[in-house]
Parts: structure tokens; C-alpha cells; sequence
């Protein structure tokens, strides 16, 4: 059995949950916001790799692949420049072993509906993944992408989130394949 862990700014929002299927390449997602990304590192089997943005296009292989939306990189910073459902970029780094995740993201929109988060196990041939997205007025959610419906599998809420707020997230996968 898989086990997740999820933190914002060092404190546990999702903790031990067990999640079966998490193969596939780790990304970021956007809710109806243009999200901002940096700092996007991640580790697996004593190896780190941190993606930076302003050295090169990060929608082009082998750094980022845009599933959904329009990326780009300014600053060091990546963007997402449209406000869809779920704009998606992803990684080829297939996450099958265990693995930590972190990124530091910002929502510039305020409404609960407007999200930003990591997806992880996504299936580009099928566009199926886990999300763990944060809303700018404090909720979190743990959700699964399957066959074109979300369904929310946890709740939780943390105060460091907000509007214009930069913040950290880590994603911890642990458990065999």
C-alpha cells in the first residue's frame, strides 16, 4: 500500500493516507487561476533535482510537458497564463518509487473555487491522476481525476493560505510500487 503525506509551509495538512495506482509522472495543476510555481524540487532514492525556469522553456521536453493550459516562464517563476479547470503540466519523471515533492506556489484570485496545486500518478494517455490542491481561503483537498470525474477523497484546512500569498507545499510518497 502507497502512503501519502501533504505539508504547507512545514505543518501536516493530509497525513498516512493510503492511496493504491499512484504510477505516473508528478506535475502541477490550476483551478480557474493563473498560478506561479518556483522553487519546484523533488527526490527519490537519495537523488534531488530542482527545476528552475529561467534558463529555459519549461513546456519543452525534458523538463515540462503542458497538458492543458498556457505555460510560460518570467522571472525564474512559471506561470500559468489561462484560467481554466485544470490546467495541467507535468514532468516525465515517472514517480513509482518513494519520492518527496515541493514546490512553492501562489494564487493571485481569492474565491474558494480558485485552486493551485501538485498532481501526482498522472496517466497522459488517459489524463487520470491524484491532485492536492489548495483554495486562497484556507481548504485543502486531496482529489482523484478518473475517467473525467473529481471526486474528493480528504479534506483539510491550513492558515497559511491566502491570496498573494507564496507558500510551500511537499507531497511524500511512501510504499512499494
Amino acid at each position: 500500500m502507497n502512503r501519502i503525506g501533504v505539508s504547507v509551509n512545514g505543518t501536516p495538512v493530509f497525513t498516512n493516507l493510503e492511496r493504491n495506482h499512484l504510477r505516473g509522472p508528478i506535475g502541477l495543476v490550476t483551478n480557474w487561476t493563473p498560478g506561479r510555481f518556483d522553487d519546484v524540487w523533488f527526490s527519490h532514492q537519495g537523488f534531488s533535482r530542482t527545476e528552475t525556469f529561467d534558463r529555459q522553456d519549461p513546456t519543452k521536453p525534458p523538463y515540462w510537458f503542458a497538458a492543458r493550459g498556457t505555460w510560460d516562464a518570467e522571472g525564474g517563476v512559471l506561470n500559468d497564463r489561462t484560467v481554466a479547470a485544470n490546467d495541467i503540466v507535468y514532468t516525465s519523471w515517472q514517480g513509482s518509487t518513494n519520492y518527496t515533492v515541493t514546490a512553492r506556489m501562489l494564487n493571485p484570485y481569492r474565491a474558494s473555487g480558485n485552486r493551485i496545486g501538485l498532481i501526482f500518478g498522472y496517466d497522459p494517455a488517459t489524463g487520470n491522476y491524484y491532485e492536492v490542491v489548495f483554495a486562497p481561503t484556507g481548504q485543502a483537498a486531496l482529489n482523484k481525476f478518473i475517467q473525467g470525474q473529481l471526486t474528493q477523497v480528504a479534506t483539510s484546512t491550513h492558515s497559511a493560505l491566502g491570496t498573494n500569498v507564496w507558500f510551500n507545499v511537499e507531497l511524500a510518497r511512501r510504499g512499494p510500487n
